[in-house]
């Protein structure tokens, strides 16, 4: 994050490539890191039913309990179902993810991966109903179903998914290729992410961020 802004304040990265790098990012590298996550976990172990379970609760719950909550907390729709989102959404691939893999090793990052089948349509499904919501448009089914199956967060779990349960074999080459990438997904998302950071315009919305930080990383983490 320290690198990515850094760099937009001493010129190495403009506005203008500040959007590739995120689109980059989102659309390429995230794929990768989800595939490979998959394609490295051992179905045997790494599924695990009654964890996925309580995670998919666990975050329609969290929505459920935060539309009351910032009804009283935040008086602007648009801006209150960004905060909502804020208790659910999750940075699994960017964060969670090599932190789990990290701590845990392998086995772990295994497990995190298979969790992602789970996660990522959930979260995805709860932020399109509650951002629509929230901006005043009408949730369609069909959209949330194509906005899903378009997400290359899902792609890739699905990709991952398939080639465990073809049991294919793929080439060496290509194993080196998805695993270049894949290792790349995490930094250059920061380095994206840190461009975007304006501490010039955090005042306006100084009352949001408090609000959604500590839902987030205290309240959630608490209950």
């Amino acid at each position: 994050l320290a690198g990515g802004y850094l760099s937009r304040r001493f010129g190495l990265l403009s506005d203008k490539n500040v959007p590739v790098l995120t689109t980059v990012s989102y659309k390429l590298l995230i794929f990768f890191q989800v595939f490979n996550g998959m394609i490295s976990a051992d179905l045997a172990t790494a599924l695990r039913p009654g964890l996925m379970l309580f995670m998919a609760l666990g975050m329609a719950g969290g929505a459920l309990v935060a539309i009351p909550v910032m009804r009283r907390l935040e008086p602007d729709p648009r801006s209150r179902g960004v905060l909502v989102d804020s208790v659910f959404h999750v940075n699994y691939i960017i964060m969670a993810m090599p932190i789990v893999t990290s701590l845990m090793g392998s086995a772990g990052g295994a497990v995190a991966a298979a969790m992602s089948v789970v996660v990522i349509p959930t979260e995805n499904i709860l932020a399109v109903v509650v951002l629509t919501r929230y901006n005043g448009g009408k949730v369609s089914l069909k959209e949330i179903i194509l906005d899903i199956f378009k997400n290359p967060l899902v792609l890739g779990c699905l990709a991952g998914f398939a080639v465990l349960l073809l049991r294919l074999e793929l080439p060496q080459f290509l194993l080196s290729t998805c695993s270049q990438l894949a290792a790349a997904c995490t930094p250059i998302c920061l380095l994206g992410l840190g461009a975007t950071i304006r501490f010039q315009e955090v005042h306006q919305s100084l009352h949001r961020i408090l609000i959604a930080v500590a839902a987030r990383l205290v309240v959630v983490p608490a209950v």
